[in-house]
């Protein structure tokens, strides 16, 4: 616009690529500086022409180039000539005119510089294939004493539909430097002021008039200006890459070497949306970083890519996809119907759809797409194909690496390519006082309404990209203030300008800038926080999460914390958008969840990054939502109990892999094994279903039982890892019943069925054949052949409980008073003397000459004094005396007459059980009153009730309470 004339250009700002350039086809100096293109050698020779003028008149040459070459940018008003022009001129920004009229003061003669041939000439192999790619190969060659600089290959500037404006913003406020003191000012002097400053407001006065004349005519000029022409892709080249607007490839395998004959077609473009309609062909897509919509069309199957890069091969009679990032969707279609416009995956066109996510292949004869498909759930539906995981073999084919590589360096160049614009663009916003008086002018000197929306717009925006240009530089907290400020600008517009299209396009054409960038990038803090605005407002929420959904993807290539963050992320959006809001199209709503499930389904099935018990969670309440939608189908529960041993299966998997601990294992499988009981059906009809459940669920029982061994998982002496220590637990657990096979087949003894009784009896015999040992009593058995059984019972005066081993006779997890006496397994025989070593210093206690010294009295005596000493711990007076045994297999000790300390308004008596601490049978005496309570307490329940019952006056005798 006309403001442009009268406004500075931003100063100490990084001079643009794009400026530097726009140098190659400005005029230049001769004998100073040849920019070529493609053109190499004829540029080197012209080179060494300009090399041998600077020498003979004796001229020093400085360049200015790129950030990555050179050490220093110069200011751009220092950029054209530098020096005294006689000993060193600096050529290489697109302000030359200085530098023109300097030249011509010294007859220096300007040329041309080459420009881009028709044809290109053969390069070099890597220049090349960037050229295919589209790409200049401007060369920069400096002919001073025979030095050449080059400057990076850069993109061509693509163009857009909608030109974007370098839009300007208000100023940030500086801090207010401290007043300076002013001198005093003559007469004369303040005179000549006052006329200064007259003469400086007509001035602005008339550039304010000028500026809103000239500003009006010219946005009626430009305003039908707008329309660019674009290519449009319109058809297929098998040799080279193909571009797909926009960030899309397709490249095709090579017919000889693979044996495809290639034949694909463009049959409809609009807009974004591309249909291709293949006959035949090997092809690799990567439509990882692209929003372009498209489907493959192979016969009755429609190919619709997420964001994903894949291999499809399609012979005419099945297809093949095999998925490396992202998802697919594929889509039946019913005999006859054709596709010749872009249709996406929950299209009610499909007989029925398949989701093929990432690291996931599937293999689709067209002979098998029939009208039964329609009725197949998910889980039948795979098995009808050969849905699995991609082969190790093809993962590592050299037409995957190839491709793959070739991807990572495309992907790379476009990141890099935003980068370098992001920088050489700069800050959007201004400080100097000009910059504020363009920015009032913008937006109070102009008169038609669809520009001004479009300078509130830039003004608004503009501390956008500030955040934008922060984040890439790293700085997070100006990059946080920027954003805030967009944030400011957003809420303070119009209903009208918020919902308009302009609005709408402006801002998501950022979303697509950005979405080339993942989470480990800084410059995805900023994208992430434009989703999630646009996803709470509601608009294009599914599409939304689809990009966030990508990016848990992307999680992966940077580590597990990264791909956790982004599932977080991702997971509280679902929930709090998805799950939790208003459902308007159930049949389109019955989909998605499906797909989602599947998603989750993949992930656990793929990665143990997400074997975690919070995240098994989170697919559950995904689940209960999938089951509610379907009326709590049965199949449907069948398939989601199938997926369940699956998930149980690939735990043990990661867990002898090393890459899962053993408590968050033992988490995992008891919340599944949950989960499996719960959707297990009831009728006597399916039988053979929970059969066949069970079945696949055998060897989960002996994982569960090695998981909770610690004696084999911890020691090493049973092998030096999981896999090694988890076949010694098999052994070793299975020698008993492996004796009685001996019996039956070798010696032909007739072994009779060991019942649960029998198993008892015979434990309990085990016990009592140790004359120290009494009032044994032994947990309910739900088998046999169980191995670890829990045991209660008293030796040498110790009450114990544990868990006996009976393959090895040991006993593990021994408590006694509460404690747990050992973290080791103990011997039954050494029991008895590691008890008494233990409370040996509650049994060193005087008992007197006339009382005789037994192991029954020192266990006694240590358990009195325990229980006493636990009591006085909680403010009562009490002595052993007070203390004796009511029942000593479980525990229970009459304690009698005891008060708080400093009163004896409060007496109290009570059965106290060691198992639990509690207090049970509490009779209370409060000034010669009876109180019974019959409830059970804990000692601090009991001190307060001391506590409080020393005021309270009971008015009637014997209350029962």
């Amino acid at each position: 616009m006309l403001f442009g004339l009268f406004g500075k250009k931003k100063e100490d700002k990084k001079t643009s690529l794009k400026e530097r350039m726009e140098a190659t086809v400005e005029e230049q100096l001769s004998g100073t500086l040849v920019v070529g293109t493609s053109e190499l050698e004829k540029a080197k020779l012209e080179a060494e022409k300009v090399k041998q003028k600077a020498e003979t008149s004796k001229i020093k040459v400085e360049a200015v180039v790129p950030k990555k070459v050179a050490a220093k940018v110069l200011p751009k008003n220092e950029v054209s000539v530098g020096g005294q022009l006689s000993e060193t001129l600096v050529v290489g920004t697109a302000e030359s005119e200085i530098a023109k009229q300097k030249a011509e003061s010294e007859k220096q003669k300007v040329v041309k510089p080459w420009s881009r041939p028709d044809k290109p000439i053969p390069l070099e192999k890597k220049e090349q294939d960037l050229v295919n790619k589209g790409l200049s190969c401007s060369l920069l060659v400096i002919g001073t004493r025979g030095v050449e600089f080059k400057i990076p290959k850069v993109v061509e500037p693509k163009l857009k539909l909608i030109p974007k404006s370098k839009p300007k913003s208000k100023p940030k406020p500086k801090p207010k430097a401290a007043p300076k003191k002013k001198e005093p000012i003559l007469r004369s002097e303040s005179s000549s002021l006052i006329l200064g400053n007259f003469v400086k407001i007509i001035i602005f006065l008339l550039i304010g008039a000028l500026a809103s004349a000239g500003n009006y005519f010219l946005e009626s000029g430009v305003i039908s200006s707008d329309e660019i022409q674009v290519d449009v892709f319109s058809s297929f080249d098998y040799v080279e890459e193909n571009i797909v607007p926009e960030r899309g490839i397709i490249r095709f395998a090579d017919e000889i070497g693979y044996g495809f004959t290639n034949s694909a077609i463009v049959d409809s473009v609009s807009d974004n949306e591309y249909v291709f309609n293949i006959d035949s062909a090997k092809l690799w897509g990567n439509f990882t970083i692209s929003d372009a919509k498209v489907n493959f069309v192979a016969g009755r199957v429609v190919i619709i890519p997420d964001h994903a890069a894949f291999n499809l091969e399609f012979d005419g009679k099945r297809v093949k996809l095999s998925v490396y990032d992202g998802d697919v969707y594929i889509g039946f279609l019913e005999e006859g119907i054709v596709v010749d416009e872009y249709v996406d995956p929950y299209s009610s066109m499909f007989v029925n759809k398949l989701l093929v996510p990432k690291d996931t292949q599937v293999e689709i004869p067209l002979k098998k797409i029939t009208s039964k498909l329609q009725s197949l759930l998910y889980l039948k539906l795979v098995k009808e194909f050969k849905y699995s995981a991609i082969a190790s073999s093809e993962r590592s084919s050299d037409w995957t690496v190839n491709n793959m590589s070739k991807d990572v360096k495309y992907v790379e160049l476009i990141r890099q390519e935003k980068i370098s614009e992001i920088i050489f663009d700069g800050l959007a916003t201004g400080d100097s006082a000009m910059d504020d008086f363009v920015y009032w002018a913008e937006e109070n000197l102009t008169f038609i309404p669809d520009k001004k929306y479009q300078i509130v717009f830039d003004h608004l925006f503009a501390s956008l990209e500030d955040a934008i240009f922060y984040a890439n530089d790293g700085n997070d907290i100006f990059s946080i203030t920027s954003y805030d400020e967009f944030i400011a600008g957003l809420s303070s517009l119009s209903l009208e300008m918020s919902e308009s299209e302009e609005f709408l396009s402006r801002y998501d054409s950022y979303i697509e800038e950005l979405s080339i960038f993942g989470p480990e990038s800084d410059q995805y803090d900023v994208l992430i926080k434009l989703l999630e605005k646009k996803l709470m407002s509601g608009r294009d929420k599914y599409e939304v999460m689809g990009a966030i959904w990508h990016d848990v993807y992307e999680g992966f290539g940077s580590g597990n914390l990264e791909a956790e963050e982004a599932l977080n992320q991702y997971y509280g959006y679902l929930d709090n958008v998805i799950l939790s809001g208003e459902k308007i199209d159930t049949d389109f709503y019955r989909e998605y969840i499906t797909f989602q499930n599947q998603l989750f389904d993949n992930l656990f099935l793929r990665s143990s990054v997400f074997y975690r018990d919070g995240y098994f969670a989170m697919k559950n309440v995904l689940e209960q939502k999938y089951l509610e939608l379907f009326d709590g189908d049965e199949e449907l529960a069948q398939e989601l109990i199938s997926n369940k041993i699956d998930f149980l299966k690939r735990l043990m998997k990661f867990f002898f892999d090393e890459e899962i601990e053993v408590s968050e294992a033992k988490q995992i499988l008891s919340r599944l094994v949950e989960e499996i009981d719960e959707l297990m059906p009831v009728s006597d009809s399916s039988v053979a279903v929970i059969e066949l459940f069970e079945t696949r669920l055998e060897d989960i029982a002996d994982f569960w039982g090695y998981l909770n061994s610690p004696e084999y998982h911890i020691s090493k002496t049973y092998g030096l890892n999981h896999k090694d220590r988890y076949e010694t637990y098999l052994d070793e657990k299975d020698k008993i019943w492996d004796f009685i096979n001996i019996q039956e087949e070798v010696l032909g003894e007739v072994v009779v069925e060991v019942t649960v009784e029998d198993v008892k009896a015979a434990l309990e015999a085990v016990f009592l054949e140790n004359e120290e040992i009494s009032e044994v009593e032994i947990d309910d058995l739900e088998a046999p052949d169980e191995r670890y059984i829990v045991v209660r019972g008293v030796i040498g005066g110790y009450p114990f409980d544990a868990v006996y081993d009976r393959d090895k006779e040991l006993l593990d997890e021994v408590y006694t008073y509460n404690e747990l006496v050992s973290d080791r397994a103990v011997n039954l025989n050494n029991l008895l003397p590691l008890l008494q070593e233990r409370f040996a210093d509650f049994a060193d206690v005087d008992l007197g000459d006339d009382e005789d010294l037994t192991v029954e009295s020192v266990a006694e005596r240590a358990a009195r004094l325990y229980i006493a000493e636990l009591i006085a711990g909680y403010g009562f007076e009490i002595v052993m005396e007070d203390v004796s045994v009511v029942d000593e297999l479980n525990a229970i000790y009459r304690v009698e007459g005891v008060s708080k300390q400093d009163t004896n308004d409060v007496i109290a008596t009570f059965d106290f059980v060691v198992n639990g601490e509690k207090v049970i049978n509490l009779y209370l005496e409060v000034s010669g009153e009876s109180i019974v309570l019959d409830d059970e307490y804990t000692l601090e329940e009991l001190s307060s009730i001391a506590s409080a019952e020393e005021d309270f006056t009971v008015e009637e005798e014997g209350v029962l309470r």
